[in-house]
Order: C-alpha cells, then structure tokens, then sequence
C-alpha cells in the first residue's frame, strides 16, 4: 500500500529524482524514482530491517531471498 505525501524539496533533489527517472527503464513517476533513491541510500542497520521486513512480506522478494541463502549456502560446503 502507498501513502500519499505531498512536500517541498529543493531543486537538487528534483534534478537528483529527474535523473534517477532517466535511469529506471519504465518509470512510472516521481515518488517510484524518490523510492528508488530512498532504497538504494538506506544503508544504516535500522533502515536495511526495515526494508528486509517489508520485501519479506512479499511472496516474490521471500522466494528469492530464499533462494539466494540456498546458493550461498550451496557456495559454502
């Protein structure tokens, strides 16, 4: 589900959403490159449980999370 959010940013960051928009093949929007910037900088330990709760919540993202431990696991031994 998306929230609404209306705010005021400044002109670097709608230059900085314009070009992430260039760079999302299909980008619908401002706010789905905003999320993009967003995901791809939240690199603080509360921000990735966050969003590993989130995308896990997900039946596709789960899937491929466990997919991913079963390579790596695979990897390991």
């Amino acid at each position: 589900m998306k929230s609404q959010l209306n705010v005021r940013v400044t002109s670097v960051c709608v230059d900085l959403i314009k070009l992430e928009r260039k760079n999302i093949p299909g980008c619908a929007s401002d706010g789905e490159a905003l999320e993009s910037i967003i995901f791809r900088a939240a690199t603080s330990p509360e921000a990735r449980k966050l969003i590993k709760q989130a995308a896990l919540k997900e039946p596709l993202y789960a899937a491929a999370q466990l997919a991913w431990e079963a390579d790596h696991a695979k990897r390991k031994s």
